[in-house]
């Protein structure tokens, strides 16, 4: 006895609107959506006095249109209006039955003449409503006088513009399906409109050498769409100039020792063995003068190499140090070619790459 009691004390919360409600969205995020439409319809017809009610309608209707089950979406529609007279949810449940008619480009069931009457029943009955504005809107959008042009419609093969054709008609918005069924139509798109027709442009050409920073320039002729031109006035591009391409040839790439130097020097290896079989190869590379640390009594110079690379260049006894000191002072800023052993790494405070200098020029 006891059992069945609490059995039956179950039974309004299995079959509340909240429950069938709860189950509806689950299924939905499940992208179960038959499931959903059963339990949407179950919290309708079982809680006619359910107080979301007008919401389960939408979600049920938003349900059927993304299926694509037009009649079901269109008949559920007319089921909630006659159920429920008095609702304040009317007038929107019509303006998406309108919408769902005044779709130009979205045949078979375009029927814009059938959206203008929803329009109106909702602008005259329901005039107070907010969705009434946007009902005069679409109306006035439907009665705006278009061109609408027939026989051999020419068109940009780019854009779709426009050019010209046989005879261009002055009708209404929702009278363009009636006039393409009378008129026939052919679209050929073979020319351009102004804005895509193909000229020839002189481009300057920047080519910028991403070893030692070196820029050359020069004047090229390109082809393009005149809407483009303004793309194509400079043209930037990176590309290793003659010297820094000799140079790689026998020369270790500095960004490969950076990096290979770089992850085992973080992984807790001395800076010794982490410049590993690279440390006393002899290296030309490109990069611009940072500073002269005037602080060291070695008067080390700093090198930068892209945004955020460096290395630095400790003076070898053997060469003209103040020489060199002077002209990497003029340079500063500036693309140089160095030349240098690889001693080792250090972190000051950034992981940087250590050589000795022989000479820069």
């Amino acid at each position: 006895m006891f059992f069945v009691l609490a059995i039956l004390s179950l039974v309004p919360f299995w079959a509340s609107p909240e429950r069938y409600l709860k189950e509806a969205e689950k299924e939905k995020k499940e992208l179960r959506r038959e499931n959903a439409i059963y339990y949407y319809r179950k919290c309708i017809s079982k809680s006619p006095n359910y107080e979301l009610r007008d919401s389960v309608y939408l979600a049920l209707l938003d349900l059927y249109e993304e299926m694509g089950k037009n009649s079901l979406f269109l008949n559920t529609i007319d089921e909630f209006c006659e159920e429920n007279t008095e609702s304040n949810f009317i007038p929107i449940l019509l303006y998406k039955k309108a919408q769902f008619f005044d779709k130009e480009y979205a045949l078979p069931h375009s029927e814009p003449l059938k959206a203008e009457s929803l329009y109106n029943v909702i602008i005259n009955d329901f005039g107070k409503a907010p969705i009434a504005k946007k009902a005069i809107e679409r109306k006035a959008y439907l009665n705006e006088t278009i061109s609408l042009p027939v026989g051999k419609v020419y068109k940009c093969a780019v854009c779709d513009k426009l050019l010209k054709a046989d005879k261009i008609l002055k009708v209404k918005r929702k009278d363009k399906s009636e006039y393409l069924k009378k008129y026939s139509t052919e679209e050929i798109k073979k020319d351009r409109c102004y804005e895509h027709q193909l000229i020839k442009v002189k481009t300057k050409v920047i080519t910028t050498c991403p070893e030692c920073g070196r820029k050359k320039t020069e004047i090229k002729i390109k082809e393009c769409m005149r809407g483009e031109r303004s793309k194509y006035f400079v043209e930037n591009i990176e590309s290793l100039c003659e010297d820094c391409q000799i140079l790689n040839i026998n020369q270790p790439n500095f960004d490969l020792v950076y990096n290979y130097a770089k992850e085992r020097f973080e992984a807790g290896m001395s800076s010794d063995l982490a410049i590993g079989e690279y440390k006393g190869v002899t290296i030309n590379w490109g990069a611009k003068v940072g500073y002269i640390c005037w602080a060291f009594d070695s008067h080390p110079v700093m090198f930068k190499r892209g945004k955020n690379k460096e290395f630095i260049g400790y003076l070898s006894p053997n060469i003209d140090r103040l020489g060199i000191l002077s002209y990497c002072q003029k340079k500063e800023g500036k693309s140089v070619i160095v030349k240098g052993i690889i001693a080792g790494v250090v972190e000051i405070p950034e992981f940087t790459i250590v050589i000795t200098l022989t000479s820069v020029h």
